[in-house]
């Protein structure tokens, strides 16, 4: 006996022995072709073993596998549709024996899987063995008890690390892809209990899961429980119920609830979106309840409660299987008050924005999605309806109330039944549509209605500012169009928009796709745009100025700023538009028609026109292209009008009352240009000018140039002045012709101008440099007319001078400067035989150019230039005897003829201002000289004053200075002041009355105000003196009426006496002064005295400047007679054609006294009765009217 249980126990010995070590000396490789065999047999794929294949017997029995593949279904996308790094299954020994199987564990390590759905349909994850290894299968296995063999599994611990599960689906064109799997699973056996937890990172957010089943029953509900947590957003969800899933009645009861403390972090993670591009108004906690229940015939979502902030919803979902699943959605939500939500999201958006999630990369790619091409559009194969009312948002602290939306799908077609809300001002709006697939394509029809009886209410609660739009604008507001589209475009058709009293109509289609298209046909009615122009209030003025250091906004970039018109090269366009009526800036605008493309960035214009714009008419057609830098047009333009005054009213200019008859305007321009060069070709005939411009530009991107021509031409330039408002006095200044050239750059410019008007001629030539910076000018200028009185007669037609041909005007100058200085040299200037030269400055700094100029001159002879004197004869002398005056022998000339009333035209002071200083060899006017003058004027802001014209005249000195004030109603004052002139022959020239050698002294005062020269006489005011010593009185000889005297016997003596007085002579006097006093005009003195040889004189009276009258009175005393009484001479009349009347009773007295009564009494009868009979009304104060004589003689100041 002992030596049978040692026996035994050798053997038992040696059996374990052999099951431990005989399996390690079995290459278990050699059975990889037997296992892919019966694999292949059983799957109908191929299983391939790359690694090495390894079995133990004891403890357990021990299958270890790596790199293994198993082969996808015909047509996959791969390959392989499971593979994996490794393998290793435990099963404990003993029990499997006893038949069952308790696997220890079960381990896959990398596991990756891929579940897809083929397009034709099929899916990989129907695995059928041939139809050979299916029929020769025993039926025992099928009727094998089920629920035995499940009690008789049990596994204890399945455990996957890294794994990856693929969901493909070809026809809907997704890819989802669940990766970094790593799970413990332990199954009791296989009707449960059921236990798992892991980790696993979907769509790249990494999440935590634990779920557990119950044992499944047929006749009870097994517990479930599943917990879902992200812990990045620490938001989770929970699953508690019962479920029956075995059996012929499968069912589910149970709750769901999801929270958390933010739903911006969540649906930043969920939807891989940065928090900055959500609202901040979602940071805000979340929670979702609700009960679920379901069967195979359909389930519900019950008690569904759903909170965010401080709005709350409710509803349900019912969904029904069958044929079709149909699925109806109710939810009713409170009031949303998105102010407090805004508030909230203010305060918790500093932290918001530093909580940063990272998410796995584990994950792989995203989820790939085939383009819309590949992918035919389809709706979801079911039916359903959603019904959500909203009963009100809350925003700026205004309601949009009863928002409603129905929307079903049925068989294919989701209809928007109705989406309506009412607004704030008074508006409501409503959307319905259509949403089909048609072709694989989506395709939508719908329509949209929207009205507001306040829309600027409407605009203000949207946050727009109209305070500055005038109040009775923004009123009443209307929308309404029918949409239409698919994947391919939008269409907006039979828009219909009222906005106050201006009517739009029209529609947009838009292209979606890469590159936007849109084209767009729009119809306005009346539109004035002046009406909704912002209000002037104070609170402009009292804005803060913009910080000196403030930068543009992100959205603004350099190249935007410096090529505003660059966007246009991102889409393209189909654009009609027609305006009726447009008034912008206060100009009416008639008729307005565009029509043109724009396409890869380049405009056509087919015709863009204006009906009516101040009465005229305007058209463009051509292309515009280049935006990115200079636009470069090439087209043609026109432009047409019935006369210019409405132009010129809409220019902000005067329109003169002969711009209606100007004729009409006319212009055409051409242009054609490529990138770097353009060719311009324009013309305009307006107001009966003709202007053209021709040229080219060229070297936009690197050197830019320019080589153009202008030219204009008018027949009358006066007449064109006048058009344009410009104030002249000349009748007709002939032709005028205009040519000029510019050719160069930046770097310098090449002008040449010359202009041909009046018979003269004006011409520059020369450089200007440096233009994109400071530009510098070089120009030579010169200023010629072949005869200073032509050019004098233009402007006044009468102008005939003295000096008959004065001869040509030439001014030459040199100009050089930069910004607002320039230099004047080699400065020059003649009329005639007049000549000047000098160098000056030139400023343009002020309101006005300021001229500073010295010149040089030889004689400055004015009388050349000076029109003819009037020649008015002098009257015959009153016989002695008579004691009457004679006849004039000259017309007089009307006083209304004298003194112009024509206002003054002194703007061109106002062109100016001027710093001069004139030095000369001799100034000459009339027969006055002065020698060696010194001139020196200003002129500033229409005000001439002459600071000094000082000088030599007759040995002594002249002095003259005074000013004009332009500015208003003109005005004069001025002095001059002559000392100690040697009066060598006649000073004033005059025939009746002048001074004649001596040293004389004279200064005068005067000061007038007046808008014509009449005005001003009459308003001319002043004083003067003259003092004269050791000369001589032309006019009359009292030395020879005192010889004659003393030897008198005969009457025709006595007669002869008044004949020499009457006839001239001059009369040397030893002195002769007196002053005078000028008031509106008249000129009076009391204090005239002459000490003559041989008699002395006073003359009191006045002249009359405005009228042109003069009364003065002398009486003379002969001192050679002292015993003769005095006799007087009185001189009225016209000032230069007074008569004279002589006063001599008391001498004709006298004279009958020595003797010669009885001659006289003979000659003159009267003298009998004692009186002067012969003398006519000696007293009378109105002078006879003179009569015409014949020889004419110079006329007297």
């Amino acid at each position: 006996m002992r030596n049978f249980f040692i026996g035994v126990g050798a053997a038992v010995v040696l059996l374990v022995a052999a099951a431990l070590i005989a399996p390690s000396f079995v290459d278990w490789n050699d059975y990889k072709r037997d296992i892919t065999t019966e694999v292949q047999k059983a799957t109908g794929r191929d299983l391939v073993v790359d690694g090495d294949l390894d079995f133990s017997i004891l403890p357990s029995l021990r299958l270890t596998v790596k790199n293994a593949r198993f082969a996808n279904i015909k047509g996959g996308s791969s390959p392989d549709m499971a593979k994996l790094k490794a393998l290793d299954i435990q099963v404990r020994l003993l029990p499997l024996l006893q038949g069952r199987v308790e696997a220890e564990a079960i381990t896959l390590v990398e596991p990756e899987i891929l579940l897809e759905r083929l397009a034709d349909g099929r899916v990989n994850w129907e695995i059928s063995p041939p139809e050979e290894a299916a029929s020769t299968s025993s039926g025992d296995g099928a009727a094998r008890d089920a629920g035995s063999s499940a009690k008789e599994f049990q596994l204890d611990n399945l455990r996957i690390r890294r794994g990856t599960l693929i969901y493909r689906d070809a026809r809907a064109g997704t890819e989802e892809r669940v990766a970094g799997l790593t799970v413990q699973i332990a199954v009791q056996s296989l009707n449960g209990p059921f236990r798992a937890k892991g980790d696993v990172i979907l769509r790249g957010i990494p999440l935590n899961f634990e779920a557990g089943v119950g044992e499944l029953k047929p006749t009870s509900a097994a517990p479930v429980t599943l917990l879902v947590a992200v812990p990045a957003v620490e938001a989770k969800a929970e699953l508690s119920g019962g479920a029956v899933i075995v059996g012929p009645r499968p069912r589910f009861t149970g709750k769901l609830n999801v929270s958390g403390p933010d739903m911006r972090r969540l649906f930043a993670v969920i939807s891989d979106r940065s928090r900055t591009t959500l609202p901040r108004s979602l940071a805000q906690p979340f929670l979702l309840k609700a009960k679920l229940k379901g069967t195979e015939k359909g389930g519900s979502v019950d008690d569904l409660e759903i909170e965010l902030g401080g709005a709350r919803a409710s509803g349900a979902v019912t969904v029904k299987a069958g044929d079709r699943v149909n699925v109806a959605t109710r939810l009713r939500i409170s009031r949303v008050d998105l102010d407090a939500w805004l508030k909230k999201s203010e305060k918790a958006g500093g932290v918001a924005n530093k909580i940063t999630v990272k998410k796995s990369s584990a994950a792989g790619p995203k989820p790939k999605k085939k383009s819309a091409a590949q992918a035919p559009f389809s709706l979801p194969d079911l039916d359903g309806t959603l019904n959500v009312h909203l009963d009100a948002i809350t925003y700026n602290r205004q309601n949009a109330r009863n928002i409603n939306l129905k929307a079903s799908l049925a068989r294919g077609q989701a209809s928007l039944d109705r989406l309506a809300f009412q607004l704030p001002g008074g508006g409501a709006a409503t959307f319905s549509g259509i949403l089909a697939a048609k072709g694989g394509r989506p395709a939508f029809r719908g329509k949209i209605d929207g009205h507001a009886d306040n829309l600027r209410s409407l605009l203000g609660w949207m946050g727009v500012d109209v305070k500055a739009v005038p109040a009775s604008r923004l009123r009443k507001f209307a929308f309404s169009a029918e949409v239409t589209g698919d994947d391919q475009q939008v269409q907006v058709l039979g828009a219909k928009i009222s906005v106050d009293t201006t009517r739009i109509d029209g529609g947009v289609t838009v292209a979606l796709r890469d590159r936007p298209a849109f084209g767009a046909t729009i119809n306005v009615g009346s539109l004035d745009l002046d009406a909704y122009k912002p209000r002037t209030t104070n609170a402009v003025s009292t804005a803060r100025p913009a910080s000196s250091g403030a930068q543009p906004s992100g959205g603004t970039s350099g190249q935007t700023a410096a090529a505003p018109l660059s966007p246009l090269n991102d889409f393209d366009a189909n654009l009609r538009v027609r305006v009726d009526r447009l008034t912008v800036g206060g100009i009416p605008m008639r008729n307005l028609r565009y029509d043109g493309t724009l396409v890869g960035g380049v405009m056509t214009i087919r015709k863009g026109s204006v009906g009516n714009i101040g009465g005229a008419r305007a058209s463009i057609s051509g292309t515009l292209r280049n935006f990115n830098a200079l636009p470069i047009f090439k087209g043609s333009v026109s432009a047409d009008a019935k006369d210019i005054s409405g132009l010129m009213k809409l220019a902000g200019m005067s329109v003169p009352s002969a711009a209606r008859s100007l004729g009409a305007l006319r212009l055409r321009g051409k242009a054609d240009g490529s990138a770097d060069r353009v060719k311009l070709d324009v013309s305009l005939a307006a107001a009966g000018a003709t202007v053209k411009l021709a040229g080219t530009a060229a070297g936009f991107a690197k050197t830019p140039r320019v080589d153009a021509t202008v030219s204009a031409r008018h027949k009358n330039l006066a007449r064109l002045l006048r058009t344009l408002g410009v104030a002249t006095n000349a009748g007709n200044l002939s032709q005028f012709d205009l040519s000029a050239r510019l050719k160069g750059g930046f770097k310098q410019l090449s002008t040449s101008l010359r202009v041909k008007a009046a018979g003269g001629s004006l011409s520059s030539t020369g450089t200007i440099s440096n233009l994109a910076a400071t530009p510098l000018f070089s120009q030579v200028i010169a200023v010629s007319h072949p005869s200073v009185g032509k050019l004098a007669r233009r402007f006044a037609p009468d102008y005939r001078p003295i000096g008959g041909k004065i001869g040509p005007l030439r001014i030459d100058a040199t100009i050089k400067g930069s910004q607002s200085a320039y230099t004047l040299s080699t400065l020059s200037a003649s009329a005639g035989r007049m000549t000047l030269k000098g160098n000056g400055r030139l400023s343009t700094k002020g309101p006005r150019p300021i001229l500073t100029a010295v010149m040089t001159a030889g004689e400055l002879n004015l009388n050349p230039f000076l029109p003819p004197e009037r020649k008015v004869v002098s009257r015959s002398r009153s016989r002695a005897g008579a004691g009457r005056g004679g006849r004039s022998r000259g017309r007089t000339i009307p006083v209304t003829e004298r003194y112009s009333t024509k206002p003054f035209d002194m703007s061109g002071l106002g062109i100016v201002d001027a710093n001069l200083s004139v030095g000369a060899s001799a100034l000459v006017y009339r027969q006055f000289r002065v020698d060696r003058p010194t001139i020196k004027a200003t002129l500033t802001d229409s005000l001439l004053t002459v600071k000094e014209i000082a000088g030599k005249m007759f040995d002594g000195s002249f002095l003259l200075a005074g000013k004009l004030n332009a500015r208003r109603t003109p005005t004069i004052d001025g002095t001059v002041t002559v000392q100690k002139a040697n009066v060598g022959k006649a000073l004033f020239q005059a025939a009746e009355f002048d001074l004649e050698g001596g040293i004389t002294d004279f200064s005068m005062q005067v000061a007038a105000r007046g808008t014509s020269p009449r005005a001003m006489v009459s308003a001319l005011d002043g004083s003067g003196k003259l003092q004269s010593v050791n000369g001589a009185v032309k006019g009359f000889n009292l030395k020879a009426v005192s010889d004659r005297l003393k030897n008198l016997d005969r009457a025709i003596d006595f007669l002869s006496l008044f004949s020499a007085s009457m006839d001239g002579g001059k009369t040397r006097f030893l002195k002769l002064n007196g002053t005078f006093q000028i008031r509106k005009g008249v000129l009076r003195s009391n204090n005239i005295q002459l000490l003559a040889d041989a008699g002395e004189g006073r003359a009191t009276g006045f002249a009359n400047l405005p009228q042109w009258q003069m009364d003065f009175n002398s009486q003379f005393r002969l001192t050679e007679h002292p015993n003769a009484p005095s006799f007087g001479m009185r001189a009225v009349g016209q000032i230069d054609n007074p008569r004279r009347i002589f006063k001599f009773e008391q001498l004709q007295s006298y004279l009958l006294q020595r003797g010669i009564g009885t001659l006289l009494r003979k000659v003159f009868p009267g003298s009998r009765r004692g009186t002067s009979a012969p003398q006519t009304q000696p007293q009378q104060d109105q002078p006879q009217q003179p009569a015409q004589q014949q020889q004419p003689r110079k006329p007297r100041l």
